[in-house]
């Protein structure tokens, strides 16, 4: 639109201060309008989600979960008391077992020494018994 000659310099001002006003005005709208698409969607987004972790959470047995936790945690720590327990026994057991495993070694290797030192007396006597030829 043309200007017409007896607008003052300073009116030319003030309108093209307007017009740039006009400008950022819709310029702004524009942006909030963008946000406002934006935060829908992720209202939207967010809103799935937590049907999703709500659907998870949401108590639909007929106990109550924590008081079935709870006696599920009593339950398992009695029997890991239990086989605490158990262990130790096999730990008695074993160590039983070890010492007579070493006496029987120990019986084993007395009568090996025994049989040897027996075996040895016997050859030496067969042997001094023995005639010795004459050439």
């Amino acid at each position: 639109m043309p200007m017409p000659a007896e607008v003052s310099e300073s009116g030319q001002l003030i309108l093209g201060l307007l017009t740039l006003l006009g400008l950022v005005v819709t310029g702004g709208f524009g942006f909030l309008s963008v946000r406002a698409t934006q935060t829908r969607n992720h209202a939207r987004a967010a809103e799935g989600n937590s049907a999703i972790a709500r659907e998870q959470v949401q108590n639909s047995h007929k106990t109550n979960f924590r008081d079935d936790t709870d006696a599920n945690h009593a339950e398992v720590l009695g029997i890991l008391k239990s086989h605490g327990a158990q262990l130790s026994g096999m730990q008695r057991d074993v160590g039983r077992l070890a010492d007579a495993d070493l006496e029987h070694t120990r019986q084993a290797r007395d009568d090996r020494k025994r049989l040897t030192d027996h075996i040895d007396r016997a050859l030496t006597e067969a042997v001094a018994t023995v005639p010795k030829e004459t050439p």
